[in-house]
Parts: structure tokens; C-alpha cells; sequence
């Protein structure tokens, strides 16, 4: 697995050790909170997009994620909202690989990094028992809002994947790690978190990997992308490590609600 130190690129790839096998999925598309999830957001955040004076740091490469997701998490949260609109499609192909792989229609699934559930969710309404970890306080609220909305079972779980201690359940029948959630801190992290997951994996359990793929980002490699995403603008310098198998990333959010760009976080990844 590339070390992926910022997600930038398209592409999947599936990843397997020991009881797990190896799967491949893709999707398309995009969407958007219900008003309700969206007052929570703000609610729970306690502050607007461009928050206070003390929001334009400069987070460290090491802890991004952190700031990103548990500092800040309704900077990146139209990201999110944006993502899962093509949730639909994805979950079609995650029950596609389900059904190819053998798995019940009953079973176990962990979604590492599960953000706002828009993929446990609707696994779950597919019947499957599904449990969702993730670090930020606010995604996981939104997540058990839409649950709830959805009229739907899942287990939520505030906590770090790579931390054993916060990986409890199972065992799992199938693991999913969607929207390049792997590589924040590296590959020895995420060999760690694989091998946790191990540990909680059922006989032939099945694990899915999205996750950005090297070979397409290195021949269609730009240094420079801006995405957008309701009123979020995040402008990315991009460069790629001497081996090629790291993507070096600073990015800088802006908000654009007024017609101006006005900055809201930095962060080297």
C-alpha cells in the first residue's frame, strides 16, 4: 500500500492479509445533509465555517488528520456531504463484492474511518449488522442522526482505528475503508491498523480498500488542484516524495459564502 499522506487522486486498489481476500470496488457521485443533520453541524461545532481569528493555523504534518477531523471537522464537513451523493453506488458495489466473496446477508461489518455513516448506513438498511469507528466527535453525532433518520440499527464508535484499545467487537465478517482513509500517518500506521483489524477478523473475513492509486496519480500528477465543495474552496500545492510513493500536500480552505475568499485553515500534510 503507497504511503498517502494527502487524499488528491483517483483510483482503487484492495489489500489483503492472512484471513482476509482481496476485493476491488468502485463508484461515482456526489450529496448533501438533510437540514436537520446540517443545524447539528453547526450546533455541535459551536462556530461557522470561518470561526474565530485562531482557525488560520498552520497544523502539523504529523497530526493533520487530527486538526482536520476533530478540531475542525466542519471545515472539511461539505466535503462529505459533496461524497455522498455517489454513496448509493458504492454501497451497490460493496454488497456486489459481498455477494462474490460469500459473505452473509447477515453479516458483521466494521467501517473503519466511517465519517457522517453515509456508507454504514445504508449497509445497514441492506441488512447487514454494522458498527462504524471513527475520531471526530461530530461526524459520529451526524452519523447517529442518520441512523436514526434512516430508521436503521448500526453501533457507533468514537475512537482511533489504529489505537487497539479503541478497536473492540467482532469478529467482523468484512471491513471497509472507503474515501482514502488510510496513510495519515504513514505505512507502518497502517500496516498497524491492518494487523488490528486481523485480530478481529472472522474466518475469511473480507477487507475493501479505497484508497488513492500511485500509478494514476504519478501519470497524471498536477502540483496544483482546487476543489470545491458548497462554500469551501481548498487549494492544494502537491509534490511527490524522491521514490513516488508519497504525496506531500499543503492545503489552505477558504470560505466563499460572500462572494470573497476568505481563509479558514492551513494545513502541510
Amino acid at each position: 500500500v503507497p504511503n498517502k499522506r494527502a487524499s488528491a487522486c483517483a483510483g482503487e486498489l484492495g489489500w489483503y492479509r492472512g484471513n482476509f481476500r482481496p476485493s476491488l470496488s468502485r463508484g461515482d457521485g456526489r450529496f448533501a445533509l438533510s437540514p436537520n443533520r446540517a443545524r447539528s453541524a453547526r450546533s455541535l461545532t459551536g462556530r461557522s465555517l470561518t470561526g474565530s481569528n485562531q482557525a488560520q493555523g498552520s497544523g502539523q504534518a504529523s497530526d493533520w488528520h487530527r486538526t482536520l477531523f476533530v478540531e475542525r471537522p466542519e471545515v472539511y464537513l461539505p466535503f462529505l456531504q459533496a461524497a455522498e451523493e455517489r454513496a448509493d453506488a458504492e454501497v451497490a458495489t460493496l454488497a456486489a463484492l459481498s455477494d462474490e466473496h460469500g459473505v452473509p446477508d447477515n453479516a458483521r461489518v466494521l467501517d473503519v474511518a466511517c465519517g457522517a455513516g453515509r456508507h454504514a448506513t445504508r449497509l445497514a438498511r441492506r441488512g447487514f449488522a454494522v458498527t462504524g469507528i471513527d475520531i471526530s466527535p461530530l461526524y459520529i453525532e451526524l452519523a447517529r442522526e442518520g441512523a436514526r433518520e434512516a430508521g436503521v440499527d448500526v453501533t457507533w464508535v468514537l475512537g482511533d482505528a489504529l489505537d487497539r484499545d479503541d478497536l473492540t467487537g467482532g469478529p467482523f465478517d468484512a471491513f471497509i475503508s472507503m474515501f482514502t482513509s488510510i496513510g495519515y500517518e504513514g505505512r507502518e500506521a497502517d500496516l498497524r491498523l491492518f494487523e488490528g483489524l486481523l485480530t478481529l477478523a472472522a474466518p475469511g473475513a473480507v477487507l475493501v480498500v479505497e484508497t488513492g492509486n500511485r500509478d494514476y496519480l504519478v501519470k497524471q500528477f498536477q502540483n496544483e488542484t482546487l476543489d470545491l465543495a458548497g462554500d469551501v474552496r481548498v487549494y492544494q500545492k502537491r509534490q511527490l516524495s524522491e521514490d513516488g510513493n508519497a504525496l506531500l500536500s499543503d492545503w489552505s480552505f477558504f470560505d466563499a459564502a460572500n462572494g470573497a475568499l476568505t481563509p479558514t485553515l492551513r494545513l502541510p500534510m
